[in-house]
């Protein structure tokens, strides 16, 4: 058998390794056979892997019928659910918070710093910007001790937004790595 075949073959039998040992030979077996007497009536390799389709899909269809046919595991049912439960929680819920957030965070940690120019522009010009600032308890911090302070609490700001970012990107992996594992049990 060519190179290709084999390859194609083995990479079907990947995915019906949720199939018992058994089951998984005779479908094997069936496909080993197709693609023999393709090859026989002169059908390149390429034809054949073309005709039968990609091995996901083929090995898909495989096991969709065996689930149908009530030949199925309920560590997959198990898979599935929790694949659906951890997507669906964190798209509906955690992506949209760490995005928003980190969103959020970044912006006001450009912000801020810039807000502490403006107030010190404006305090070289003889005008005070009591709206721009930082107020504790009726104490406010004068537009001098509002530049450098500025600068680190937007600092501080963009680096958690920083972090809510990477968050998101953890989150994402996450659900990847699960989706690969229910790939795996395909």
């Amino acid at each position: 058998m060519d190179q290709k075949l084999i390859e194609y073959r083995n990479k079907i039998e990947r995915y019906l390794r949720t199939l018992d040992a058994a089951e998984r030979a005779d479908i094997v077996k069936e496909i080993e056979s197709e693609m023999f007497e393709l090859s026989q009536d002169g059908i390149s390799p390429d034809a054949i892997i073309e005709r039968l389709g990609g091995a996901k899909e083929l090995a898909s269809a495989y096991l969709g019928d065996s689930i149908v046919q009530g030949r199925f595991h309920f560590k997959k049912i198990g898979v599935f659910l929790a694949f659906y439960f951890l997507s669906g929680i964190s798209g509906l819920i955690v992506l949209p918070f760490t995005v928003l957030s980190a969103l959020a965070f970044m912006i006001s940690g450009i912000m801020i710093p810039i807000a502490g120019i403006i107030k010190f522009a404006a305090h070289l010009q003889g005008t005070e910007m009591m709206q721009i600032g930082i107020n504790f308890d009726g104490l406010s911090v004068g537009a001098v001790a509002f530049l450098p302070l500025s600068f680190i609490i937007g600092a501080i700001t963009f680096a958690v937004g920083v972090l809510a970012w990477k968050l998101t990107l953890l989150v994402i992996r996450i659900i990847g790595k699960s989706r690969k594992t229910i790939d795996n049990h395909l």
